[in-house]
């Protein structure tokens, strides 16, 4: 019985292992993908701010401040996942 419950156990592990770095990788892709468009809201969100102090449209500084504030999520999101602390509890998860 015993050795049946650790052979679970050790299979078990794997598996979470196996997912976990699944979906690392998974996050890796789309950090690169975010950066990416991060950076082309970043530049629209400028062009609509100088659009806005040059022409004085009120409704287009509204939308560069949302695309701005979207802009700052996105970076908050990945940047706590790829923090040491994550990792760690994810390993801690994975050796359980």
């Amino acid at each position: 019985m015993d050795e049946e419950e650790k052979m679970k156990g050790t299979e078990q592990q794997i598996y979470l292992s196996k997912k976990v770095n699944y979906l690392q990788r998974i996050f890796k892709r789309s950090l690169i993908t975010t950066n990416i468009s991060q950076g082309s809201f970043l530049i629209i969100s400028i062009g609509l701010f100088i659009i806005n102090f040059y022409f004085g449209y009120m409704y287009l500084n509204f939308i560069a401040i949302g695309l701005s504030i979207s802009i700052a999520i996105q970076s908050g999101f990945s940047l706590l996942y790829f923090h040491p602390f994550w990792k760690r509890q994810l390993n801690i998860l994975v050796k359980k």
